[in-house]
């Protein structure tokens, strides 16, 4: 009912206009609703008005069904121009990703972390799959590194979405009172959910969190857990909106809420343990690359 309604209503914006020659404010109403009018005509005959076609300037009824179509066409120019800033946006964003992965990230990691067990014993992914996935911005930028970790089925971009998932569960579970502060990582604290007669490891929950956020396999995002929580000793600030500490022995790891603010991804992965301010220097601004990020 409501959506013949609505038809009913853009159909008469449009009689309307047919029926009033020459009111050029009616031609208005006419491209505010063009969407809904096309939408209409689609599902029913042309309108009928009291006086027919037959009888109206047929000057005026060019004009009508020319602003009409002409309304609708300058709307799909500007959804597609509003689409393409998006993505362009969007590999700005990878590009940044890529070249933090590569400069600040591995850089001042040790070669076992740089090139982790835990990601070496990953199967590899299809040839094919490596030469479409490799075209992606941020693995671009992130090469030589980069072409290692897709080997295995890993860009930056997902490495960026593993720590994003980790802190945005954190965050949520200790503002609802689910996790004590500090949080522990390692030790497979029990986490109740729900109706809180069920509890799961917390480390189960983030790496659940990890493959739906960062859109991997739960071999990977397993992978990818306990390769965070070792670089996480070294770089303080990898998970957004925590400083993270060593706890004894180096075995687990003690998450503080922090309002410690970034403006980017690179100031974060660049500090190092024990070091709040990031470092002066900053990279090149993000240039256009023209590859598609895939995946």
């Amino acid at each position: 009912m409501a959506k013949q309604k609505q038809s009913n209503q853009a159909l008469n914006v449009l009689k309307m206009a047919l029926g009033s020659p020459n009111d050029r404010q009616l031609l208005k109403n006419i491209s505010v609703h063009a969407e809904e009018i096309l939408q209409a005509l689609e599902l029913t005959d042309a309108p009928t008005i009291e006086q027919g076609f037959d009888s109206l300037p047929p000057d005026w009824v060019a004009d009508v069904y020319q602003t009409l179509f002409e309304a609708v066409a300058i709307k799909d120019v500007e959804a597609e121009l509003l689409a393409a800033e998006a993505w362009e946006a969007h590999e700005g964003e990878d590009i940044a990703i890529g070249r933090a992965f590569r400069e600040t990230l591995l850089a001042d990691l040790t070669d076992d972390l740089r090139y982790p067990a835990q990601v070496g014993s990953l199967p590899k992914i299809d040839e094919r799959e490596l030469v479409r996935l490799g075209r992606a911005p941020d693995v671009m930028e992130g090469k030589p590194e980069s072409e290692w970790w897709l080997m295995h089925g890993i860009r930056p971009v997902t490495v960026f979405y593993a720590t994003e998932a980790v802190s945005g569960l954190l965050n949520r579970y200790v503002r609802r009172g689910r996790l004590p502060a500090p949080v522990i990582l390692g030790d497979d604290s029990l986490v109740k959910i729900g109706d809180e007669t069920k509890s799961f490891t917390l480390s189960s929950l983030l790496k659940e969190e990890i493959s739906s956020r960062a859109e991997c396999s739960p071999e990977i995002a397993s992978a990818l857990y306990w390769w965070m929580l070792q670089v996480a000793q070294r770089k303080s600030w990898l998970f957004a909106g925590f400083e993270a500490e060593p706890e004894p022995g180096g075995l687990t790891l003690r998450l503080k809420c922090s309002a410690e603010q970034f403006e980017e991804i690179y100031q974060r992965w660049g500090l190092t343990a024990g070091v709040r301010k990031p470092a002066q220097r900053r990279l090149r601004a993000p240039e256009r690359v023209e590859q598609g990020a895939a995946g």
